[in-house]
């Protein structure tokens, strides 16, 4: 299928994209490690504090997501589904705005500068902070758009499974934050923050992931010399196919 953009698709072979997932979850494991020791005794101040080196890691990782999905919403997708083009303009202003969130702690300010002093809160999460909504806002937003997203990954279950793992721990971190832990003893706040803080350094690194995936070479819709849409071919069988 040819991209919509009418220029040829950037495609990388299914190694390629597998050493870059695994370097990705290795970089991320070996600096959380590193900082944790570094800043024994306080070893949470890598992460849980508001200015952190763990939120500026985050911002970059959704900024890289935001790049590749615009990257290929501009050269085109190896055998894109219908619409590809739209949803990874979507997805990369999606997650331009998530970086925002996180680099300038917007959500934080909207929460004490406009909603708290009014009283806002969610009917259906009593025990969440007043004001502190935007999150789950943004989650019910998030929710109601991962079917129309989901579809990018129609040929790439890979990199849908890492989708939905990333929305899943996505939506664990977002309920972490509804719970009142200033009210907890300082030891389980400190906790608490630090696992919300690496449980969105985790999603933020499984949306990369996924993103990586769609890079993969594909046969085209119907298969190239009697390949299987569905399956990955090598650098070789895409050139001839026109694709590189």
């Amino acid at each position: 299928m040819r991209p919509e953009t009418g220029r040829a698709p950037v495609s990388w072979n299914q190694a390629t994209t597998t050493r870059l997932v695994v370097t990705l979850w290795v970089a991320l494991a070996a600096l959380s490690v590193a900082a944790t020791v570094i800043s024994r005794p306080r070893w949470w101040t890598w992460i849980a504090p508001e200015a952190s080196l763990a939120r500026e890691v985050n911002t970059v990782l959704l900024l890289a997501t935001a790049g590749l999905a615009y990257a290929l919403a501009r050269r085109g997708m190896n055998d894109s589904p219908p619409g590809a083009r739209r949803r990874l303009q979507v997805l990369a202003m999606a997650f331009v705005g998530l970086a925002a969130d996180e680099r300038l702690a917007l959500h934080e300010r909207i929460r004490d500068r406009v909603l708290a002093p009014e009283g806002v809160r969610l009917p259906f999460v009593p025990w969440g902070e007043t004001g502190d909504i935007v999150l789950v806002v943004v989650a019910i937003v998030g929710l109601a758009a991962l079917p129309y997203l989901v579809r990018l990954f129609r040929n790439r279950p890979i990199g849908r499974r890492w989708f939905l793992v990333a929305c899943g721990l996505s939506a664990v971190a977002v309920s972490l934050d509804t719970l009142p832990i200033e009210t907890y003893r300082l030891q389980w706040e400190i906790r608490f923050q630090s696992g919300e803080e690496l449980l969105e350094l985790m999603a933020a690194t499984a949306f990369v992931s996924a993103v990586i995936q769609l890079f993969e070479a594909r046969a085209p819709s119907g298969g190239v010399g009697g390949v299987d849409a569905a399956t990955p071919v090598s650098d070789e069988v895409v050139a001839s196919s026109g694709t590189i």
